[in-house]
C-alpha cells in the first residue's frame, strides 16, 4: 500500500506518490516503510551527568510521551526535560516520525535544575 503525501505549490494543492521501491534500494525503501509505519528505533541520550542512555522507541511516539518514558524509567521529572538534536529544540507536539527522527539518532537531554 501507498501512503499520499499532500504538497501545497502556489495556490494548487496536489498529491505525490512516495518514492516507489524502484526508485530506491530496498534498505532505503524498508526504512522509509518502518518509519511511515511506525516501526521501531533506539535513540540514544546524551547529557546527563548520571551518564548516556538508549531507548527502545516507536517511531509514532510524540516528544511529550518521549519525555513521559524518560521520566518513568529515568525519574527525572516530565517538565524539567527538554530534548534537542543536533541544537533544535524538539517540540512536544510533534511524533518522532514528524521530526524525521531515525534509527540510532543522537539526542541531547537538558534537564532544569528544580
Amino acid at each position: 500500500h501507498f501512503i499520499l503525501k499532500y504538497t501545497q505549490t502556489h495556490s494548487r494543492s496536489m498529491f505525490k506518490l512516495p518514492n516507489l521501491p524502484n526508485e530506491l534500494g530496498t534498505e532505503e525503501f524498508e526504512k522509509e516503510s518502518a518509519r511511515v509505519e511506525g516501526g521501531k528505533i533506539t535513540l540514544n541520550f546524551v547529557g546527563l551527568a548520571e551518564g548516556d542512555f538508549s531507548l527502545e522507541v516507536v517511531l509514532s511516539l510524540t516528544v511529550q510521551e518521549v519525555k513521559a518514558l524518560i521520566e518513568a524509567q529515568k525519574g527525572i521529572r516530565f517538565d524539567s526535560i527538554t530534548l534537542t538534536q543536533n541544537g533544535k529544540d524538539l517540540l512536544d507536539p510533534f511524533s518522532l516520525s514528524d521530526l524525521g527522527i531515525a534509527e540510532s539518532t543522537t539526542i541531547d537531554i537538558k534537564v532544569a535544575s528544580s
